[in-house]
């Protein structure tokens, strides 16, 4: 077990029961003690085969960031929380998704688009839009085809 250099081996295996205790998981206890996964993994069994394994796992998402951008999730969060993670983007939040600490990729709604203009914007739009001088004529001939056609 060689990872968290300012912590010593018992004081990191204290704080990694401390943590198992409070239910959290190996990746969680690996994100918290800035150790090695396979380390926390160790450390986490360590206190089940002497404790029992938690009641409730706790699983919790890092919080967003001040300017209200992405949460930041390692795809792992994403693989084992994905239903709850849609969840939250089908909300509105966003998510990038990090690779060893790389930003890969982003999660966001999808965008959505009306079928239809309002009624508002279609008159706004013909107010404001300069007319081809024939359309006028071409509009008569058109209508009034289907006019007599009927």
């Amino acid at each position: 077990m060689g990872g968290a250099g300012e912590l010593g081996a018992d004081s990191l295996r204290q704080r990694a029961f401390d943590l198992r205790q409070q239910g959290f998981t190996y990746a969680l206890i690996e994100k918290t003690l800035a150790i090695p996964y396979l380390e926390a993994r160790e450390l986490g069994r360590a206190y089940d085969a002497e404790h029992g394994r938690p009641r409730r796992i706790v699983r919790r998402l890092r919080q967003p960031t001040d300017d209200g951008g992405p949460i930041r999730i390692p795809a792992r969060d994403l693989r084992n929380d994905s239903a709850r993670i849609l969840r939250l983007v089908e909300a509105g939040q966003r998510f990038r998704i990090t690779v060893s600490g790389r930003e890969v990729a982003e999660l966001a709604p999808a965008a959505t688009r009306s079928e239809f203009a309002s009624r508002s914007a279609v008159e706004r739009i013909l107010r404001e839009a300069p007319l081809d001088p024939g359309f006028a004529a071409d509009l008569a001939t058109a209508v009034g085809q289907r006019v007599d056609e009927l």
